[in-house]
């Protein structure tokens, strides 16, 4: 039985050993928007990518990894494009956004037992291999 219907997403699936736990792991890549700099800060980045696209990539992989006891949780990888559109000539940089979510708060978010703040208190959000905390702004 394969895990993850193919067709439905364009993603890299693998699975990823981290702090004890087996992480079904979606490499979405590189996301579509190149973000302005002198706009939205690091913060507001991931904001605005956790409301307008991740969350509800979690909920939908929630969904296909349940009843799949190998996982304890999900971690989305994913490259966010950003620079500054003031400095002509300026190349795209990329922050490396990781993050991993336990399978139990992820299923209490989607049974609506957690707000997203709460639930993402309780995961681990990484930008550029740093731990970062939920932006004010979500």
């Amino acid at each position: 039985m394969s895990v993850v219907d193919h067709e439905r997403f364009r993603y890299k699936f693998t699975s990823e050993d981290f702090k004890n736990l087996t992480y079904f792991v979606a490499d979405l890549g590189r996301d579509d928007s190149v973000y302005n700099e002198e706009k939205l800060t690091q913060a507001q980045r991931l904001a605005h990518l956790l409301n307008a696209k991740l969350l509800a990539l979690l909920r939908e992989l929630e969904e296909l990894t349940r009843g799949v006891d190998a996982f304890g949780g999900i971690k989305l990888e994913m490259a966010i494009p950003h620079k500054s559109f003031v400095t002509e000539g300026d190349t795209t940089e990329f922050d490396r956004l990781e993050i991993y979510a336990p399978i139990v708060t992820l299923r209490q978010f989607v049974a609506a037992d957690l707000t997203a703040r709460k639930f993402l208190d309780g995961s681990i959000i990484l930008i550029n291999e740093n731990r970062t905390e939920v932006p004010p702004e979500l």
